[in-house]
């Protein structure tokens, strides 16, 4: 599984995407498909750990979403917010620090 981010402007508001892939692995064979497991992704404040801006995807509700499927070599789906937040957003609750972002991306059974 891996985490994307994508800036791209949209009505002239910079916006961050958060979205995850599941990629093919070499154990895909012995894994349980279709993937259900619970994901959290987000950015956490610099200064305020416990202070979060999160998106939460539960897999076992969207079973039949391709994104959940065992993964193919030529095709790769999305799954997450591609309208997660704004640059705007981000920058003035204090979220970026020194041009950074502390994102994260958390399975759980």
């Amino acid at each position: 599984m891996r985490l994307h981010i994508r800036l791209r402007t949209i009505f002239g508001q910079r916006c961050l995407a958060l979205l995850m892939a599941i990629y093919p692995g070499v154990n895909d064979s012995k894994l349980e498909w279709p993937f259900s497991k619970s994901c959290t992704l987000g950015v956490i404040h610099p200064k305020d750990k416990a202070k979060r801006k999160i998106h939460k995807v539960d897999a076992s509700e969207c079973s039949n979403n391709p994104s959940f499927q065992m993964p193919k070599r030529s095709c790769i789906f999305f799954f997450g917010d591609s309208n997660f937040t704004t640059t705007n957003e981000l920058e003035r609750e204090g979220f970026v620090h020194a041009d950074s972002l502390h994102l994260f991306l958390q399975v759980e059974p």
